[in-house]
Order: C-alpha cells, then structure tokens, then sequence
C-alpha cells in the first residue's frame, strides 16, 4: 500500500503517516499500510480524522482499535515481487478530498463511459450503448501498478 500511495501517486509518507489517519483496504480497517497489500480490484478508502467514537476507534492504531477486532485488517507478508497492474477504487473523504484531489489528477482516472457522457456532452467510444469499457481521463497512456 505504501508504495502505491508514495511511490506512484506521489503522496509524501510523512503525509500518510500523520494526515491520513483512517484507513480502510476490502471494507477492513488497516493499522499499518506498509503490511497490507493492494490488489487489482481493491477498494481503498482514505480518511483524515474524524470526531467522536467512531472516529477514534477507526483511527491506526487507536486506543479504541480492539473494539474493531473483526473488521481489521490482518497483517499481510508483503512479497518482495515486481508490482503488477490493476486497478484499484480509490475513496477519499473530509479534509483529504480537497487536499489530494489535485495530485491525484494529474495520475489520470477511469470513469464509467455513461459518466463520461454526461460530464462530457459527447457519447464515450464503443462498439454499442450497452457495451462500454470505461474511459481514462488524463495520464494518456500512463500504466499504473502497485504492490
């Protein structure tokens, strides 16, 4: 996870470590992202910190984290192998929204052709209306992987 986040989309781990106190990869809670892994498909959702019980109890690391025990993350031996390609949903909420949304960007992202349509006025390339990849939006021809 670490290197997706600071060695491809760039985010300083300094950033990581302090800002982004909220973390969840697969609907579980993550404590240490340097021991969990990325998958293609994965869902990763980022959060700075957020108030009362719940956010305390969802924070890395927390007093709180033994009341989450069934929705943690368990500790993954990440392999020493190449990074393969993928695509991964990426979430971002509260204060990360307005602070990573920029950086993330100039990354490309894919977006649902119907999406694309809409935003775009104009139908999104395919062979029918029913069929449709998604689009990529800026970083033309730019792969991504991670580990």
């Amino acid at each position: 996870m670490i290197e997706l986040l600071c060695g491809q989309l760039g985010i300083d781990p300094g950033y990581v470590e302090r800002r982004i106190s909220t973390i969840f990869l697969d609907d579980q809670v993550v404590d240490v992202p340097a021991q969990a892994m990325v998958r293609d498909g994965s869902v990763l959702a980022l959060s700075a910190a957020m108030p009362g019980l719940v956010g305390a109890t969802l924070r890395k690391q927390g007093v709180y984290a033994a009341m989450r025990a069934d929705i943690t993350h368990a500790r993954e031996v990440v392999p020493l192998t190449a990074p393969a390609p993928g695509v991964v949903r990426l979430k971002l909420f509260n204060l990360l929204i307005g602070e990573l949304t920029g950086a993330l960007l100039h990354h490309g992202f894919l977006l649902p052709a119907a999406d694309a349509e809409t935003v775009s006025g104009f139908p999104a390339p395919g062979p029918s209306r029913e069929v449709r990849r998604p689009v990529l939006v800026g970083a033309a021809g730019k792969e991504t992987t991670w580990s």
